[in-house]
């Protein structure tokens, strides 16, 4: 419940002070940020689940990813839907760019992508959910 009740105090003073815009929330839920959208899907991820990896000169997360249909919702803030669960989502900050990588099992073998806008701005928050946990 404490872990919960931080994440929605990340949220709302990072939004707050403009340190992260547009980011769109699963069903409503700060838990649920919405990473990666389509016009009637998307993948969130759940931030209390991020943990950081240590690798050698980057920065990287892993968190728990979930798919989204949208169901109904404002197409700004939230969408809402049935989250599934889809494996992990991996998040790798190198040489000031984003990357992120799917996998249905936790692994250290990954084909990286740079990340969409939206990407940029959930790996925000997921960053700094893992530095104050």
């Amino acid at each position: 419940m404490l872990k919960k009740i931080s994440a929605v105090i990340f949220v709302f003073l990072f939004s707050c002070c403009g340190l992260v815009e547009a980011v769109m929330y699963a069903n409503a839920d700060p838990n649920y940020p919405i990473w990666m959208t389509g016009n009637r899907h998307g993948m969130a991820l759940d931030l209390i689940s991020s943990v950081e990896i240590p690798v050698k000169h980057s920065f990287q997360v892993c968190c728990l990813n979930y798919s989204i249909d949208y169901e109904k919702g404002d197409g700004e803030y939230y969408e809402y839907g049935k989250l599934e669960p889809n494996g992990y989502v991996y998040f790798r900050e190198h040489d000031g760019e984003i990357y992120y990588a799917l996998s249905n099992v936790p692994t250290n073998i990954l084909e990286w992508k740079k990340t969409n806008w939206t990407g940029k701005d959930v790996f925000q928050l997921v960053k700094r959910q893992v530095k104050y946990k």
